[in-house]
């Protein structure tokens, strides 16, 4: 059995392609990690009982809000093979097809990974990028007649805003890591955009459900059992072959005697059942998202959906930018404690956004929600913290604005 630490794409496009079909497990970091951090990680990694033919994921943000824990995600590539298959299934895509894929999602990230296996499976050929750029994007698009692309919500964005349409090589683009504004969707679409929305989570090997073309409900990939708990949170439970094996929950900091740090195996499975921090709406095989666990908040005693929030201020930013010039502010929503209320709602926005287009979108983004929902204060900062992908780090922004 063999062990690689792959900490970035160079990596990987060093030592060739990844071997699916062997026992050796894979370690996939963040290169942007400092060294020291790197170190410790591995230190418990070392004391860890290792698990054969196995990929180890870190979950989204957990180094960049946590940087003293890490929780692993441990998959089999066996596991992780099948939901490629699925998704191939899902897409038409087959060695007979001749597809290429765009790509340059992080391999540290189950979205990016999930490309490489899907083309490992397919035989389709692999584009490479190492960073976006709206020219560039387009420029291989052309050049290598772009067939497969998988985006998150942000880089749609950047393309409507700049009313770029789609190569007519393209015949699906998934979009996942977070939600998109209907004004968006709608707009990439008017594009020639054939958007596809993807609901997937690192425990589970990438994608649990897809969207059609032709609908916006979310169709359960086949190789999924799921179902509800059946209470007011609806809950989404999974079983599945592309289910994590376990977790690796270590804290550097704990017991500073032990080499790596403290560490704990759990495996989060019932009798096979994954439960998830979403809540949906069921139907047979189709499914709708109606937001995490965490996002449902109380103002004054009433329940908030912050997801519906979010989505109220990405389409008043899409309204926005067709009259903007210049790349729209990024800018976030923050649900902040609040002793009299239990919470209330804040903005944050990088240092572009000016105090005029602030009144604007604050007086629109009232004008759409209750009462109790409306911005209360607007904090700007040089950036706010995100993920690789663009996943707000809530935490490390209340930290940021002096909340923690």
């Amino acid at each position: 059995m063999g062990i690689k630490l792959v900490s970035g794409l160079e990596v990987i496009q060093k030592d060739g392609a990844l071997e699916w079909d062997t026992q050796t497990s894979y370690y996939f970091l963040n290169p942007r990690l400092p060294p020291e951090q790197i170190q410790r990680v591995m230190r418990v990694l070392e004391e860890v009982v290792q698990c054969p033919g196995s990929l180890y994921l870190l979950t989204s943000g957990t180094t960049s809000d946590q940087a003293s824990g890490f929780k692993w995600v441990v998959l089999s590539k066996s596991g992780f093979l099948k939901s490629a298959q699925s998704v191939n299934e899902a897409l038409g895509q087959t060695p007979e097809t001749g597809d290429t894929w765009l790509h340059f999602l992080p391999d540290f990230h189950v979205g990016g990974l999930a490309i490489r296996a899907r083309s490992h499976l397919s035989g389709a050929r692999l584009v490479e990028l190492s960073s976006w750029s709206v020219s560039d994007f387009i420029a291989a698009i052309l050049k290598y007649q772009v067939t497969l692309i998988s985006l998150v919500p942000a880089q749609i964005f950047d393309l409507c805003q700049r009313d770029i349409r789609c190569p007519e090589s393209v015949r699906t683009v998934l979009v996942g890591a977070g939600a998109l504004a209907p004004e968006v969707f709608l707009r990439a679409r008017e594009l020639g955009w054939p958007v596809r929305m993807t609901y997937a989570m690192t425990e589970a090997s990438s994608t649990v459900a897809l969207t059609p073309l032709d609908s916006s409900a979310f169709q359960v990939l086949p190789h999924w059992e799921v179902r509800t708990e059946g209470d007011e949170t609806d809950l989404l439970w999974i079983k599945g072959e592309g289910l994590l094996s376990f977790y690796i929950l270590s804290d550097l900091n704990d017991h500073p005697g032990k080499r790596g740090g403290a560490f704990r195996r759990v495996d989060p499975k019932v009798d096979g059942w994954f439960k998830t921090s979403d809540r949906v709406m069921l139907t047979g095989r189709s499914l709708q998202l109606l937001g995490r666990s965490g996002d449902l908040i109380k103002i004054g005693g009433e329940k908030v959906e912050m997801a519906r929030l979010h989505q109220i201020l990405e389409g008043i930013r899409a309204q926005f930018a067709i009259h903007f010039k210049g790349p729209m502010p990024d800018m976030t929503l923050l649900p902040v404690p609040d002793d009299r209320l239990g919470n209330v709602i804040h903005l944050m926005s990088d240092e572009s956004l000016t105090a005029e287009l602030f009144a604007q979108i604050e007086s629109e983004f009232a004008s759409q929600v209750l009462p109790f929902e409306k911005i209360r204060k607007w904090h700007r900062v040089d950036q706010i913290p995100r993920t690789t992908l663009g996943k707000v780090l809530i935490q490390s922004c209340l930290a940021k604005r002096g909340d923690l």
